[in-house]
């Protein structure tokens, strides 16, 4: 376990959260997660309305997010687009024009108790709700919420960032709280929920507001989230289980429970209450690139370029820009990459914060196992991954403890993917295991 710098101690410096412009063009990514498939439903000259269902889950039986057009306008192509995570996926390329069906309407919150628990998660579903809890795997909410195998589950809610780097769910919880809680209720009631638990950084002064929302179905316990990792799920576990102080309502909670962070519940809130579908998002934009660090609503699909001309222009040019976290997110180098529903957070470097990029060797520091929160060794299982060594069937199954936290990375004298190579012998590991099913 080590500290680092953690940046929701600026939290105080954000006084609002304001909506970008709107762009000329958006490019919408057909894929809400990871080895997803989505059937497109338009084409080239059709014109689509705000809120319209563009994309489909390829299999018709999927409870995957459906997409929606984030504006109305024009198809003018359906392409090959970059996105944030570094992949290639299909993109449909709108032209903004007409009038829109939410965006500046005033629509009126539907009372949760007229609502039957069949109807949220239909509602989830189609209107595109993805579970940003862990950024590096997004989820579909509803397929979520239909394979969840513990039964009254526990609701815990992130109500701050994994990445400490980033402010993205510290800053919809300062702005957004009320939504937050009502995004909560509404899951705990289509899951059947035993309760709900937010997880608090103790450095955010909540608890005052808490307590104000405190019930027999709501419970809060408060996190050091200075140490990394503090957010991920199995670390959200230990560290309520060395909780002194549980409330009584919960008495432990388990990797089984379902996490959320405070972004995706606002999501729920938007798409239940008032039933709009995910077309926007709120995303933090930082970096000594850019003149001002700002946390803004965009329409899904709008280009980084098209976001930069609103911040006026960049005092430095950014030699790189790293989306969604300096320890877990990915790296990008152009800026008509789209923001995508799984996009929270943009950070503009200049080439003088930019270290060395070159691989070495592996020095056998061993700093990667000092600092590893599961205490595995990411330098046995990196070397085994590239055909280095051999190792003993319990190292390379260690593999399966590891959260992708990135903290191995961040260590590495060498600059070794570390974490990459754990992820990949992951991968190749639940493969076989289907296989020998």
């Amino acid at each position: 376990m080590t500290t680092v710098p953690v940046a929701s101690s600026k939290l105080k410096n954000y006084k609002f959260s304001e909506n970008s412009f709107l762009p000329r063009t958006v490019t919408v990514i057909l894929r809400s997660e990871k080895k997803s498939s989505y059937k497109c439903l338009v084409r080239p000259g059709d014109f689509v309305e705000e809120g319209e269902v563009i994309a489909r889950p390829s299999v018709e039986a999927s409870l995957k997010a459906c997409i929606h057009s984030p504006v109305p306008g024009k198809v003018l192509d359906i392409l090959p687009t970059y996105c944030a995570d570094g992949s290639i996926e299909t993109g449909v390329k709108i032209q903004f024009g007409g009038k829109f069906n939410y965006l500046g309407k005033i629509i009126k919150e539907q009372d949760l108790g007229f609502i039957s628990q069949s109807q949220i998660i239909k509602n989830l579903t189609e209107n595109g709700i993805i579970n940003t809890f862990d950024i590096v795997n997004p989820v579909s909410l509803g397929e979520q919420i239909s394979n969840i195998e513990k039964k009254n589950p526990v609701i815990v809610v992130r109500l701050f960032d994994d990445d400490t780097t980033m402010l993205c769910d510290s800053l919809y919880t300062k702005f957004f709280f009320q939504e937050i809680v009502k995004g909560a209720r509404a899951l705990a009631k289509a899951i059947d929920a035993s309760g709900i638990l937010f997880a608090v950084n103790s450095k955010h002064g909540l608890k005052q507001k808490l307590e104000a929302y405190k019930d027999d179905s709501i419970s809060f316990f408060e996190v050091s989230a200075s140490k990394y990792p503090a957010g991920n799920s199995k670390s959200i576990c230990r560290l309520y289980s060395k909780c002194k102080h549980k409330p009584e309502a919960i008495k432990a909670i388990s990797i089984k429970d379902v996490f959320v962070d405070s972004g995706t519940m606002h999501e729920v809130y938007k798409s239940v209450y008032l039933g709009i579908p995910s077309v926007s998002h709120y995303v933090h934009f930082s970096g000594n690139c850019i003149p001002v660090s700002c946390f803004l609503n965009i329409v899904n699909g709008t280009s980084l370029e098209e976001i930069v001309g609103q911040l006026s222009h960049f005092v430095k040019t950014p030699a790189r820009i790293i989306i969604n976290g300096q320890l877990r997110g990915n790296t990008v180098t152009a800026l008509d990459v789209p923001v995508s529903k799984n996009v929270k957070s943009v950070y503009f470097f200049s080439s003088e914060k930019i270290m060395d990029n070159y691989i070495y060797q592996c020095v056998n520091c061993g700093n990667c196992r000092l600092y590893c929160p599961q205490q595995i060794a990411p330098d046995l299982l990196y070397n085994y991954s590239i055909g280095r060594i051999v190792i003993s069937e319990n190292v390379r199954k260690s593999a399966g403890l590891c959260t992708q936290c990135n903290l191995c990375n961040s260590v590495c004298p060498s600059r070794l993917p570390l974490s990459q190579a754990i992820a990949v012998i992951k991968t190749n590991s639940k493969g076989s295991n289907d296989n020998e099913k």
